[in-house]
């Protein structure tokens, strides 16, 4: 069964042309994955030939040797061979919790166009500075707001104190699951609750903030994320 982030990461490579590398690169980045290093040389030498830029980056990173070696050992795809690196990269300084890299990775490369997935690894992560340097460096992101998981993330992995940074870019539902889940209990949000069909999203949410109050169990605590925000993910898919 497939997770819902990789799920997510499968729509961003439909919808982002960067995802979507021509053959010469694609025969590239699978003769790296079976470690078949001697023509993934050959190949990388004609990628360069087509786009110099690419060896200069490739040059003052690792060297070609080193670019092959690490394509070899990161499976994961995102587009382009360089945008590879960038993205595994970058992923990597969030898990690591390592700011000033990421940083680095990201002013290097300004234009990677996989601000969305970042966010959303940081939402998921708990990584509230990492979101912070995100929007500061890509303010546009509050123009174009695209289509992400983000605050269904934050929710789902007991992140809600992140959800104030988020809706600098994405607001809030003004629904009642919703704001059960940043802990909003004012009287009018649940005035506005309908009645719901047994079993639907709605009726998690009703079940969600009924359990709330005094029962214990804080908002983001594991048992409280699993129901809604699963069902109204797979809703939306």
């Amino acid at each position: 069964m497939f997770s819902r982030r990789s799920v997510t990461s499968a729509a961003h490579a439909i919808a982002c042309p960067l995802l979507t590398p021509p053959p010469l690169t694609q025969a590239f980045l699978i003769a790296c994955r079976f470690h078949h290093k001697p023509l993934a040389a050959l190949l990388l030498n004609r990628c360069i030939e087509l786009d110099p830029t690419l060896g200069e980056r490739v040059e003052k990173w690792r060297g070609r040797s080193g670019f092959i070696d690490y394509l070899a050992e990161h499976h994961t795809v995102y587009g382009s061979p360089w945008h590879t690196v960038v993205m595994n990269e970058l992923k990597a300084a969030i898990h690591a919790n390592d700011l000033e890299e990421f940083s680095r990775w990201l002013q290097r490369e300004p234009d990677s166009g996989f601000q969305v997935e970042l966010l959303e690894n940081a939402a998921y992560t708990d990584r509230g500075p990492f979101i912070s340097r995100l929007i500061e460096l890509n303010p546009a992101l509050k123009v174009t707001c695209p289509p992400s998981s983000a605050l269904e993330f934050a929710l789902e992995y007991g992140n809600a104190h992140l959800i104030p940074l988020l809706t600098q870019i994405w607001p809030l539902p003004g629904d009642l699951p919703h704001a059960a889940g940043v802990g909003d209990s004012r009287e009018s949000r649940v005035g506005s609750m309908k009645p719901a069909i047994p079993g639907s999203a709605a009726s998690a949410s009703i079940t969600l903030s009924t359990i709330l109050p005094g029962s214990g169990i804080s908002i983001g605590h594991p048992r409280t994320r699993s129901t809604f925000w699963m069902s109204r993910w797979h809703g939306r898919a």
